[in-house]
């Protein structure tokens, strides 16, 4: 899925979907200037860790259909 990169006046990004969830399929769907992120997919949020066994497991998916 396609999302979609806003920065607000802070200089915070955001990926959100067309829906106005969060998600980002290869790296934090939120990134502060302070250096914080925050992975989510589909709206749910994910530590780094569980979402990159989350991303291996739909691209596993994908593949073997």
């Amino acid at each position: 899925m396609k999302s979609k990169l806003t920065i607000n006046g802070l200089g915070t990004k955001k990926w959100r979907l067309p829906s106005g969830m969060l998600h980002r399929e290869d790296d934090p769907a939120i990134e502060y200037p302070n250096g914080n992120k925050g992975w989510f997919i589909n709206g749910l949020k994910y530590t780094e860790q569980n979402h990159k066994y989350k991303m291996r497991s739909i691209k596993l998916k994908l593949l073997l259909k």
